[in-house]
């Protein structure tokens, strides 16, 4: 072989060395998603469930943190936070997705009778949790989250209650060693003889003097009855999940409306004085407060969504504020600090409480979480209770 052959031989090789290992995290996911889903279809309804391997975590968090832009710490703060609501090394987590388009809803309750785990050693595991929707009457589409044991070997999921066979079998590549659809419903066919009860006959003359047997032809009833009406069942309207990828949030992220800038060295100022012009006793309004109030929150969910915890502990009243690392490790630790970004919702309650809704995406899921802060008075200023 010549040395320019040869060359070109050992550049090919490379190139598609590089190739192979040229993936995108978002690639890496998708790959390990597609081997993780199974499905099968039930009595007017399809049923679909989506394993979460460890193995995910990498190549999620990585992915989403180069759309969002995230630092090396954001990203490790993400990574740690996707882990804890995953229960990832916990726990073997699931997402189970219901599509029923029957005319009844379909109850899968109890679903920890209902779906239970196969290990390849061991014996047959009932879930620890999930999410109470699916032990309701299931119309359209429903998912859920479900936890079972954590395993190192191999195991599917077995799923009664679809109206075809006894059970059905989820399995997943490289985690299931055991599967398909129960014996007793489904495989080899095996030959059966049934015998049927004797049928009365009689013998008839025919035309030609011969002499045939013809079944009994029995009397009609005069009056056929009535089959019970069936009892309609009113259907039963359930929460529609935000599902498979990007849904609507909450509420769009302000665009002309400019936040104001918060710092640990100038958050004191946005707590509001209650002894100037704007509130001061005997010169404030309604609308005033519910605007000081409101200006207060929104900049308190803006420190939390830049990660700024020293500000939003400025602006915790006194009287609440307890051990400033503990503090700065639960804000960062919620599920809030990686959703506030993409919009939320303000709903406020009684006595000067504000409940903060977001949509927070996990894999192939929209949750909806939610904190409660309150606004009080100290000091003569306003201040955030947590």
């Amino acid at each position: 072989m010549s040395l320019r052959k040869l060359g070109m031989a050992c550049l090919l090789s490379v190139l598609l060395t590089s190739a192979s290992w040229g993936a995108s995290p978002l690639e890496d996911a998708t790959r390990i998603l597609e081997n993780s889903t199974s499905f099968h279809w039930g009595k007017d309804c399809l049923v679909w469930v989506v394993h979460y391997p460890e193995a995910l975590v990498g190549p999620w968090v990585e992915a989403d943190a180069i759309s969002r832009g995230y630092t090396p710490s954001q990203k490790e703060e993400y990574l740690r936070s996707f882990k804890e609501q995953l229960r990832i090394g916990q726990a073997e987590p699931f997402l189970v997705t219901v599509y029923h388009f029957g005319p009844k809803p379909l109850s899968l309750s109890p679903l920890s009778e209902n779906l239970l785990m196969i290990p390849e050693r061991g014996e047959v595991l009932a879930p620890l949790s999930y999410e109470d929707k699916l032990d309701q009457p299931i119309s359209g589409v429903v998912q859920g989250l479900v936890f079972f044991p954590k395993q190192e070997d191999g195991f599917v999921l077995s799923l009664k209650g679809l109206g075809v066979y006894r059970e059905q079998r989820f399995a997943f590549k490289g985690f299931s060693s055991v599967g398909g659809i129960s014996s007793d419903d489904a495989g080899e066919a095996k030959q059966r003889i049934v015998e049927l009860p004797p049928v009365e006959t009689e013998t008839v003359l025919t035309s030609s003097g011969g002499k045939v047997e013809v079944p009994v032809e029995k009397p009609k009833p005069d009056k056929v009855e009535k089959e019970p009406e069936t009892v309609k069942v009113p259907p039963v309207e359930t929460e529609p999940p935000a599902w498979l990828g990007p849904g609507p949030v909450l509420t769009k992220k302000p665009e002309s409306v400019e936040r104001p800038e918060v710092s640990s060295g100038d958050s004191m100022a946005v707590s509001v004085d209650l002894s100037e012009s704007v509130i001061s006793e005997g010169s404030f309004t309604a609308a005033d407060l519910e605007m000081s109030r409101d200006s207060l929150v929104e900049a308190f969910l803006a420190c939390w969504a830049d990660g700024d915890t020293s500000a939003m502990y400025e602006m915790l009243a006194p009287s609440s504020r307890g051990d400033k690392e503990a503090f700065s490790k639960k804000a960062n630790g919620s599920p809030l600090r990686w959703c506030l970004g993409d919009g939320y919702k303000l709903r406020w309650l009684e006595g000067d409480r504000v409940k903060v809704s977001v949509a927070q995406k996990l894999v192939l899921i929209r949750v909806l979480q939610s904190e409660v802060l309150s606004v009080v008075s100290e000091e003569g200023r306003l201040w955030i209770v947590w």
